[in-house]
């Protein structure tokens, strides 16, 4: 039998192992495998969730920005409910913004009385109200950069606080 099997592959005939074994060679595999499938799904997932995990890093990095400002802010009011100046407040707002605010006469005091105290003793009871808009920062306001694009987010930050003098 093994003689007759040596002999029928030798003529040129197909073996019955020989057609068996065709489908699962290699040049059969590499047209009918769905092995590029997985490389296929992966590229095209890729960018998406590249731009995805690149967007919470830009939005949470403008967030951390506002916050500073609203803290910067909050301090400058608390300055001015006590009975600082304008110009006081307006120092310590941007001393304390640790370089999110720009200039400190973009900083408005509410009321503005100058170089006397934001707060006297007739004023207790009323607020004093410390606010800046983004919009003067460079670009127009607080970035979030995310690849193949850029929003500015431009909203208008305040802290109220009552007179206590």
């Amino acid at each position: 039998m093994r003689h007759n099997f040596l002999n029928r592959a030798k003529d040129g005939e197909p073996s019955s192992v020989a057609r068996r074994r065709a489908p699962n060679d290699r040049s059969w595999g590499r047209f009918r495998g769905e092995g590029g499938a997985s490389a296929v799904e992966f590229v095209l997932l890729v960018p998406v969730l590249a731009i995805f995990v690149f967007g919470i890093i830009g939005f949470g990095v403008a967030f951390m920005q506002m916050q500073t400002i609203r803290g910067a802010l909050r301090e400058a009011g608390r300055a001015a409910a006590t009975g600082s100046s304008t110009s006081e407040v307006q120092q310590h707002a941007y001393q304390s913004a640790l370089g999110s605010i720009d200039s400190p006469s973009n900083v408005h005091v509410s009321p503005n009385t100058g170089i006397n105290p934001v707060c006297t003793p007739q004023t207790i009871g009323q607020d004093a109200t410390v606010t800046y808009d983004t919009a003067h920062l460079p670009g127009g306001g607080i970035k979030v950069t995310i690849p193949f694009m850029s929003i500015v987010l431009k909203p208008t930050l305040k802290a109220n606080f009552r007179c206590e003098v």
